[in-house]
């Protein structure tokens, strides 16, 4: 799993955005990950994942986030039902371990209006948009 996963963080951070390098050592991060009490991951051998952090929300504790940070479908395997498999998996998941919120995001690259579409249609509800500057 630790190469695969490595694999995907790669695969992911060249389509987040072209102008940020993955990390020279990602294995090393993704090793570092699971070490952590706090990151899960939601996995479909070779075909894709799902790294999520569960944290207490920054302005109240009493609420319990559970955020995606990465969803990496591979993508001769998109349109098969992988990513709301890996989704509902960490929706039960999250669910057990306490969380009151579940959080995705969606990359610009990946044609927001279609995956803000699928994330409204599970329940979820837009929240806010990122921006990156490069200094």
């Amino acid at each position: 799993m630790i190469d695969y996963i490595t694999k995907a963080i790669k695969d992911f951070t060249t389509v987040y955005d072209p102008n940020i390098k993955p990390f020279e050592n990602t294995k090393m991060v993704v090793e570092n990950l699971l070490l952590n009490k706090n990151i899960y991951i939601e996995y479909e051998k070779n075909k894709g994942a799902l790294i999520w952090i569960l944290a207490p929300h920054h302005f109240n504790p009493n609420n319990i986030f559970a955020q995606e940070l990465l969803l990496w479908i591979e993508p001769e395997y998109r349109d098969f039902g992988i990513a709301s498999k890996l989704i509902n998996n960490f929706e039960k998941k999250a669910k057990e371990l306490g969380a009151t919120h579940v959080v995705m995001s969606c990359l610009e690259a990946v044609n927001p209006k279609i995956v803000g579409k699928i994330y409204t249609n599970r329940g979820y509800r837009l929240t806010d948009y990122n921006y990156i500057k490069d200094i």
